[in-house]
């Protein structure tokens, strides 16, 4: 709810997910991630949503974490690592 009021209000410019998405987002044939996913909408539907693949991705080969997100340089690294400017701040992912 919190985070979800800050994007509201544009009081931040994105947010940094690292890994490790909803414990294991793959479990109950994905449904674990949607469920968590749905609850993100609020927030990655005002700022931009970035995010990076941690080890609990892993299962069949990062197929629920790759189906997920589309993250720049996408085709060169098959989403699996990206690098942007977020305000003054250089981010290698």
């Amino acid at each position: 709810a919190r985070l979800a009021a800050l994007a509201r209000r544009r009081a931040m410019d994105a947010v940094l997910h690292i890994g490790d998405f909803a414990y294991d987002m793959h479990d109950d044939d994905g449904n674990v991630g949607d469920r968590f996913f749905e609850r993100l909408e609020p927030v990655a539907a005002r700022v931009a949503y970035m995010a990076a693949v941690g080890n609990h991705e892993a299962a069949m080969n990062f197929r629920h974490y790759r189906m997920r997100f589309s993250m720049p340089a996408r085709a060169e690294t098959h989403n699996m690592r990206y690098a942007l400017h977020v305000g003054a701040a250089h981010l290698v992912v």
